[in-house]
């Protein structure tokens, strides 16, 4: 697929437009899921806020700590700077 073609959208015929936005929205919605069973998994608290803010949060703090998670397991980072940002990503309640 070329990227250039991805980007250039209002040039897109609309049907290639929606198929591009179902299949966004199709991701947005496995992003999600992801986030929610490993909040789930790890206890993370709640997040509270407006109407798609805490969706939105919790998709951000796991993707901050997989991120933090990857650095470690390929050896670029230590546990210790893991440690920090899991224990801040835990005091996070307020989304938004």
């Amino acid at each position: 697929m070329d990227t250039a073609w991805d980007h250039d959208l209002p040039n897109r015929p609309a049907d290639k437009r929606a198929a591009f936005a179902r299949r966004l929205a199709a991701k947005g919605v496995e992003e999600q899921q992801a986030a929610a069973v490993w909040a789930q998994r790890f206890q993370m608290p709640p997040l509270d806020g407006p109407i798609k803010a805490p969706a939105w949060g919790e998709c951000s703090r796991h993707q901050l700590v997989s991120a933090c998670t990857a650095l470690v397991s390929e050896g670029s980072r230590n546990e210790s700077h893991w440690a920090e940002p899991g224990m801040k990503a835990r005091t996070v309640t307020r989304a938004g």
